[in-house]
């Protein structure tokens, strides 16, 4: 839940949903522009924070959905973030488009640093990017650290539903503790070697395809709904 405009808003959150959706519409998504400007109002009521799109990213809504497009690899939408205490947990609702071709090779999360406003990539130095799946859902999820071509394969593949991602302060440092992937938990442990304190942004990564997002909620923020 968030406080938006002196409301409370809380989100829904689906359990056991279905892990892709087809979408009734063969219309690309029209362009918007950067710097937490979008070109629709329909967007903007799904949105609900400042964000920053890569250069091949674009954003619409899709039956109610916010849909996230991108025409290259590692391209989505960004939303600046700092971490309070030492704890971020980051919950994505959302769905692989698999009506669309090519369908989202690698699509997820990126936790970033820096200047969120700037980035051409979701995987610069310095960030952690977190997939639902992997390889247009042929393989396992993937986590890439630095934009490292080497990813670590993860135990969880799923399409579409609940992902929840949470990060810890390890002696300064980011680790990966857990990831939820529609009830199921998977404890990855990992290391990240980013500074804690440089944590700056967090992306919807849909990596060459469509992600349609339900919710983002960073730390009880929704961010998206």
């Amino acid at each position: 839940m968030a406080m938006i405009g002196g409301v409370l808003f809380y989100v829904d959150v689906v359990l056991n949903a279905p892990h892709t959706v087809q979408v009734h519409t063969s219309t690309v998504p029209p362009p918007t522009s950067g710097n937490g400007q979008p070109s629709s109002v329909s967007v903007d009521s799904l949105v609900h924070s400042t964000y920053f799109l890569t250069p091949e990213a674009s954003l619409s809504e899709v039956d109610g959905l916010l849909a996230v497009q991108s025409s290259a690899s590692v391209q989505g939408v960004v939303f600046p973030v700092r971490p309070s205490g030492n704890e971020l947990t980051v919950t994505l609702v959302a769905y692989v488009d698999n009506s669309t071709l090519p369908i989202a090779y690698n699509p997820g999360i990126s936790l970033l640093t820096g200047d969120v406003s700037a980035y051409n990539t979701l995987d610069p130095q310095g960030s952690v990017w977190i997939t639902m799946w992997g390889q247009g859902g042929g393989a396992n999820a993937r986590v890439f650290v630095n934009g490292n071509s080497n990813p670590l394969v993860q135990e969880w593949s799923a399409g579409g539903g609940e992902f929840t991602f949470q990060f810890v302060n390890d002696n300064g440092y980011v680790e990966l503790a857990q990831v939820v992937v529609n009830g199921a938990a998977y404890s990855p442990h990992l290391d990240t070697g980013i500074p804690w304190a440089s944590v700056d942004g967090v992306g919807i990564v849909a990596d060459n395809g469509v992600l349609l997002v339900q919710s983002l909620v960073v730390n009880g923020q929704v961010l998206v709904s």
